[in-house]
């Protein structure tokens, strides 16, 4: 799920703003070091550094 919100992001088709992306994957981020999901936060992780560089860009 992240990971498609994100390429939607850099391909220009979603149209939420690019800072609720990041703050919906910080949450997420969250709730994954919560319950102790690490395998998932590598993945979590890169998206969240892939919204950051798009933020960076623009």
């Amino acid at each position: 799920l992240a990971a498609r919100l994100v390429d939607k992001l850099w391909q220009g088709q979603l149209s939420r703003d690019p800072h609720e992306v990041f703050d919906f994957l910080v949450k997420l981020i969250t709730q994954a070091k919560k319950k102790s999901l690490m395998a998932s936060l590598e993945g979590l992780h890169h998206c969240l550094n892939r919204t950051i560089l798009f933020l960076l860009s623009r």
